[in-house]
């Protein structure tokens, strides 16, 4: 038995772990209770198997992919690192881009997962045309919207629960650099982020940071990031048409003390990282993939600033109608309890 946990680092379960090397194997691994596990980066305990929890990280072959079309089969295991490293160069991203890189294809598939463009062009799985699926009986089977269509929609966005996904046929967005003209908003309050959020509805990236430790009249103040693919004629002088920069180097060698991250310590992050996005408010500044995308990723570890109790994840969906006073609420309430985050993703 293995103690594993997701990215959140809890809970922590004792599970049998198991790393198949070809399809059949699989197969053999499935019993009642066991679950497919990609890079491991689910916050909670998604990809955890209560009894065993069999990692498909060792398949991770690019099948095929057709450079007219933009189509591409790959096995679960491939990581979104690893499509845009080699694609990238070569004109091709994925249409949606999470807050991390470091997903597995077939994670990528199970979450649905959702990116800066979510509000214009959907989740992961509007880019899936095909899936190759071991369901529970230990069948394989093909599945697309047109062949086992059930069995398709449902395994998207299902979280392992229709079987593992071995394969999946994606298709890829065509650009012209790896850059991103990116433009950044300062918002004083709530009403001043929702207001820019809608006015940038047409951009094909956004996303907001919300100091949640804020409070009173500054309740809500955020930065809005609006972004859009930029041309070969929007780069700065002699940069390359692709280039998605390189990691800080930085990480988290060990497992900070609990009262790292307090209420003190948050305010005053919350407070320089505002003020720094703020003099950058205004104008418009061409950059590259990893930053705009993935800030978090410039860290390693970073989960490991939490310290070894770990933290959960909420993420919720509310009606557009009432939003505000919801929002308001619920942020009131987090400054109030001190529990405010510090992440943008």
């Amino acid at each position: 038995m293995t103690l594993v946990s997701g990215w959140g680092r809890f809970p922590v379960v004792d599970s049998d772990v198991l790393r198949p090397r070809s399809f059949e194997a699989v197969g053999e691994a499935m019993v009642s209770g066991t679950v497919a596990r990609g890079n491991g980066r689910a916050y909670g305990d998604a990809a955890i198997g209560a009894v065993r929890t069999v990692t498909m990280m060792g398949f991770d072959r690019i099948r095929w992919f057709d450079p007219v079309t933009g189509r591409i089969r790959l096995e679960a295991g491939v990581l979104l690192s690893d499509l845009i490293d080699t694609f990238g160069p070569r004109g091709f991203l994925p249409f949606v881009l999470p807050g991390t890189r470091f997903v597995s294809i077939g994670g990528a598939v199970a979450a649905d997962v959702h990116g800066k463009n979510h509000h214009c062009e959907g989740g992961f799985g509007r880019y899936v045309d095909a899936i190759l699926l071991r369901t529970g009986e230990g069948e394989v089977i093909e599945a697309s919207r047109e062949q086992n269509s059930d069995a398709f929609f449902a395994t998207i966005g299902g979280m392992g629960l229709t079987g593992m996904i071995l394969e999946a046929t994606l298709r890829l967005r065509k650009v012209e650099t790896g850059w991103i003209r990116e433009r950044v908003i300062s918002a004083s309050d709530l009403d001043a982020a929702m207001r820019a959020l809608d006015a940038g509805d047409a951009a094909t990236y956004s996303v907001a940071w919300i100091d949640c430790a804020a409070r009173g009249k500054d309740l809500g103040r955020s930065l809005i990031y609006l972004g859009e693919h930029a041309g070969k004629n929007e780069l700065p002088a002699g940069a390359a048409p692709f280039h998605a920069g390189k990691d800080s180097g930085l990480g988290v060698p060990i497992d900070l003390p609990s009262m790292t991250l307090n209420r003190f310590s948050i305010l005053a992050f919350n407070e320089l990282y505002y003020r720094m996005g703020a003099r950058r408010a205004g104008g418009s500044h061409v950059v590259s993939l990893y930053p705009y995308f993935f800030p978090l990723d410039s860290i390693a570890d970073w989960n490991r600033i939490y310290g070894r109790r770990g933290f959960l994840q909420h993420q919720c969906v509310i009606p557009e109608n009432g939003a505000r006073d919801v929002l308001g609420e619920i942020l009131d309430r987090v400054a109030r309890r001190g529990d405010a985050s510090f992440l943008r993703c």
